[in-house]
């Protein structure tokens, strides 16, 4: 009867660079049927979530409220983790939970277990009935064979798939102290499956992390719905739009939300003098180093950072004032050089005799100090698997020589065959022949190569060339009739 059932989920929007949400839910009642709910903002993309003390406070408080008594066993259901996230969420979301249990009542000390509930997965499983193939019916449950010998896990069809195959959930149980039999824990995650009220039959998960999922849906939509300022609007007021509004002033001091704005643009950024750019760069440097540093300390201290979104605004305000410096740049050079004045890719050797394009960056580590550099451009001695590579590697670039080499022949061949009078001159013609098309042998990767395709009949020079220059007037032209096709 003193049970309570804690679901954990979390969504991320990578599109509109939004701050990661994680919904909590926990029942306050002893039939399972009342709920205590709440959003946590977490940094872009961070799948952990922080600040578990405070939901986890406030939920037992509710639970309290409603039943005069604290729960003796806590089953928590974590949605949305991998299996390569299992260790991380043993050391960074547990402690935060055990912790907080002396801090509601000395020596509280619940039997807590932890299920962590992945949905996408590649398993499937089906019912032979006759001749035919089935889906197995809801209620299924295997615990053996193809489940982990490591690990206490299980899959589970809870719900009825009415067209297609059924889909089963994996469940993994990474921390249990409840001494709940393994068939007890089963029927307890499938019977959770039933109290979802908005669906008449069973779901796919426990009830408490298709409620996680829907607080993150509404999250969702509306921050799809909301609309965003264009910059033109705030033009007026550019010397102090959303600057003052970075710092924790006497009005953005409230606990449960701070006051911050957006990020700068690049069309406000387009409008400042280079002098307020570097003083605006140095206060968005400071902000972030003091957000930074709250952050760590309340991820230390297991609570919840507020309006973690800031640091995202300030770091896309700091790529903004880059990109409109180096725009700036870039302009500056062409004015006065024509050239851009960044710097042009180019060809380097590599230890295997390789050929790489390489682009140089700005801020380049010394060489001595890299590690990478020395690897791949170093001076090192090859081993004999770098020298069979080197030898693999000359004989197929031999091999495309004299194949190209070959090629040029045929074409000079051709053209002597047209022209009898050059036969002297073979040698003048294919080196003629190799310069039009920059045949030169050099050591550039095929997706490099910028060759016109030609059929070995065709020529890429003017047929009357040979006939301007009175030294190769040939003198049997009154022999035959030449064609120029123009």
């Amino acid at each position: 009867k003193t049970l309570m059932v804690i679901g954990m989920d979390s969504y991320h929007d990578l599109k509109r660079r939004t701050s990661s949400v994680g919904a909590f839910v926990a029942s306050t009642n002893q039939t399972l049927t009342k709920f205590y709910s709440r959003i946590i903002y977490q940094r872009t993309t961070q799948e952990l979530m922080d600040g578990l003390t405070q939901c986890l406070t406030d939920a037992l408080k509710e639970y309290h409220r409603n039943n005069n008594c604290l729960p003796e066993k806590i089953v928590l259901y974590r949605d949305g983790v991998s299996d390569g996230q299992l260790a991380i969420i043993a050391e960074h979301e547990l402690p935060q939970i055990v912790e907080t249990f002396p801090k509601i009542m000395p020596g509280y000390e619940p039997k807590l277990a932890v299920v962590i509930v992945k949905k996408r997965g590649n398993a499937r499983f089906f019912q032979r009935s006759g001749r035919s193939i089935l889906n197995p019916a809801p209620g299924t449950i295997i615990d053996h064979t193809v489940t982990n010998t490591d690990w206490y896990d299980f899959y589970l069809i809870s719900q009825c798939a009415r067209q297609g195959t059924v889909s089963p959930t994996h469940y993994n149980v990474i921390w249990d102290r409840t001494n709940f039999k393994v068939d007890h824990m089963q029927r307890l995650t499938y019977k959770l499956c039933h109290l979802y009220y908005n669906w008449p039959g069973t779901i796919r998960v426990p009830a408490v992390c298709q409620l996680g999922a829907l607080q993150c849906l509404q999250i969702r939509h509306e921050t799809t719905n909301t609309t965003q300022t264009s910059p033109s609007t705030d033009l007026a007021t550019l010397k102090r739009s959303n600057l003052m509004d970075f710092f924790d002033t006497s009005d953005t001091m409230a606990d449960s939300k701070i006051i911050h704005g957006r990020w700068w643009h690049m069309d406000e950024l387009r409008l400042k003098s280079n002098e307020d750019l570097h003083k605006l760069w140095y206060v968005l440097l400071k902000e972030r180093n003091v957000l930074l540093t709250m952050e760590e300390e309340f991820r230390y201290q297991h609570e919840l950072f507020p309006n973690p979104e800031r640091i995202d605004k300030i770091e896309e305000s700091m790529r903004n004032i880059l990109n409109v410096v180096r725009e700036r740049n870039i302009a500056y050079n062409l004015l006065e050089t024509g050239k851009t004045g960044e710097q042009q890719p180019i060809f380097r050797k590599t230890s295997f005799g390789l050929l790489r394009f390489y682009k140089p960056k700005h801020h380049i580590v010394p060489p001595h100090m890299n590690t990478w550099y020395k690897l791949l451009w170093g001076n090192r001695k090859p081993s004999k698997w770098t020298k069979i590579m080197e030898r693999r590697y000359n004989e197929v670039k031999n091999n495309e020589e004299h194949l190209e080499m070959e090629r040029i022949k045929k074409v000079v061949d051709n053209v002597i065959q047209k022209y009898p009078h050059l036969e002297k001159d073979r040698e003048f013609v294919m080196e003629r022949y190799k310069e039009r098309l920059e045949c030169e042998f050099v050591e550039i990767p095929d997706r490099f190569k910028n060759r016109p395709k030609l059929k070995p009949h065709e020529t890429v020079w003017d047929e009357d060339e040979f006939y301007k220059k009175g030294v190769y007037d040939d003198p049997n032209k009154d022999d035959y009739e030449i064609v120029v096709k123009k």
